[in-house]
């Protein structure tokens, strides 16, 4: 789904705190959070580590995500496609994404 846009994502990890912790923010424009349904468990190093964390950040609900691909959703990657997108004012989606 990202893919489609020309985002690159680098690395997907754990959302633990000893993961984010090797994050490079050199590396990355944005962290996007995939919030699946045990996120709760560990949201809060995660609130913790975000204090310190300078770029933008997005949420992501991962079973919303999981069941509108599964039901062929394009308008709905579209639309998170796009949010992610706005987080980079330099970055330009693909003329088929913007509508």
């Amino acid at each position: 789904m990202l893919s489609t846009a020309g985002v690159q994502i680098i690395r997907q990890i754990p959302l633990r705190k000893d993961y984010l912790d090797q994050l490079d923010p050199e590396e990355i424009d944005i962290l996007l959070v995939d919030l699946d349904e045990d996120a709760e468990l560990r949201v809060d190093d995660l609130y913790e580590w975000l204090n310190e964390w300078d770029l933008p950040v997005l949420f992501n609900e991962s079973i919303a995500t999981e069941r509108s691909l599964k039901e062929g959703d394009q308008e709905f990657g579209r639309k998170l496609t796009l949010k992610l997108l706005s987080l980079l004012p330099e970055f330009s989606p693909p003329s088929p994404w913007q509508h």
